[in-house]
């Protein structure tokens, strides 16, 4: 008698294990057909970058159609106007901060030396300034910068004087120097053994003509501008106009007399957008016209700064949002028209 063959439980589990394979290959097999040239739907979002989203060599990549689209309009009243006026112009004291808080790098030593410990300056000048001299002795090493002058508040006329708000007062207003702005620094060097000296932009001290405008400070009186400024060269004076201005300034080879008339046609719809640690609109705003701010998501103007520079108004604004030409929502949005 012939007995029947039966399958131990080995047999038993080699049959389920054959048939969960055979389960998960035909499974992963046909996701992988299933996603031959299927492309990802990504969201459809219209929401352009944000500035500190945006490398700075992408700046010509910005949608400038999209941007002017974005705007409010609004007013400067005359406290908020800065003047970068080359003959001069009165800044309250009280927007004056010490200089001695900028003469320490990021790791708290100190990278310059002050004639005075009692010297102020423009408050908006202080932080650049304190960037430039820490980066220029990290940088170089050289802790031989020294701040030989900053505000020095106008003296008055014989037929007036000039209040503690920089107001003058009964008279005609008195002359008043390129440092009574607040917004000037006169450098010198400084040696243990010998005490100040004259500073030259030689070797090393060559780099704040090559870096100053990075951080908003421009070379006041150029050796190739005296026929213009009415000054002779002095490598020793800077002066802070801001991050925007300054680039300006540089890249185009201008003093600061010239600035005026190189932003003359440039109003809101035609302005420059300039690196200036993020992308800058740097327009100006013909007489009479409406003043037009780049405007934030929820509809409020975006920072802006007004200076007033011979009887010309300059608008430096900082978009809250730069549409950009390549951006990812408007290559999401293609993607998901080829899928549909």
């Amino acid at each position: 008698m012939t007995q029947k063959a039966t399958k131990g439980p080995s047999g038993v589990f080699k049959t389920i294990g054959l048939i969960l394979f055979t389960i998960v290959f035909f499974l992963l097999a046909g996701k992988i057909f299933l996603s031959i040239d299927k492309k990802e739907i990504k969201k459809n979002t219209k929401m352009p970058e944000k500035p500190t989203d945006i490398q700075l060599s992408r700046i010509d990549k910005i949608d400038r159609d999209k941007l002017l689209m974005q705007y409010i309009t609004t007013e400067v009243s005359e406290s908020d106007k800065i003047t970068l006026a080359p003959n001069g112009g009165i800044l309250p004291e009280s927007m004056m901060l010490p200089v001695y808080n900028a003469i320490f790098n990021k790791d708290g030593i100190q990278a310059a030396s002050l004639s005075d410990t009692n010297m102020t300056c423009y408050k908006d000048a202080l932080n650049p300034l304190g960037e430039m001299l820490g980066d220029f002795y990290d940088q170089t090493g050289l802790r031989t910068i020294m701040v030989e002058q900053a505000y020095i508040a106008p003296e008055g006329g014989s037929d007036g004087y000039y209040d503690h708000n920089g107001n003058y007062i009964e008279g005609s207003p008195a002359e008043i120097s390129e440092m009574s702005t607040g917004m000037c620094i006169h450098l010198a060097l400084y040696d243990e053994n010998y005490g100040a000296r004259q500073f030259e932009a030689v070797k090393q001290y060559n780099w704040f003509v090559n870096n100053s405008y990075k951080y908003g400070f421009i070379l006041r009186y150029p050796n190739d501008k005296e026929n213009i400024t009415g000054k002779p060269y002095d490598p020793a004076l800077y002066r802070y106009v801001g991050k925007a201005a300054a680039y300006v300034i540089h890249e185009n080879g201008l003093c600061l007399e010239e600035l005026a008339e190189f932003m003359k046609d440039k109003d809101y719809d035609n302005c420059l957008i300039v690196p200036a640690g993020r992308p800058v609109m740097l327009y100006t705003l013909p007489h009479g016209s409406e003043l037009k701010i780049p405007a934030t998501s929820d509809g409020q103007p975006s920072t802006f700064k007004s200076y007033e520079i011979n009887e010309t108004t300059i608008i430096e604004a900082v978009p809250d949002y730069i549409p950009m030409l390549d951006s990812p929502s408007d290559k999401s949005s293609e993607e998901t028209s080829d899928t549909t």
